[in-house]
């Protein structure tokens, strides 16, 4: 049961990718860590892995 609805899950979320018409395919080492951001690195890739 859990495995059909996470299949459904992924079709759902490829779906919305297919139509967001995104730009960009962004990656995480690609974000500008600049002070005036105010982005520490560990903590986004610590709420990259969502823990």
């Amino acid at each position: 049961m859990d495995a059909e609805w996470m299949c459904r899950e992924n079709k759902k979320l490829s779906a919305r990718l297919l139509h967001a018409k995104l730009r960009h395919r962004a990656l995480m080492e690609d974000i500008g860590y600049t002070p005036a951001r105010g982005l520490m690195k560990p903590q986004v890739l610590d709420l990259s892995t969502a823990k």
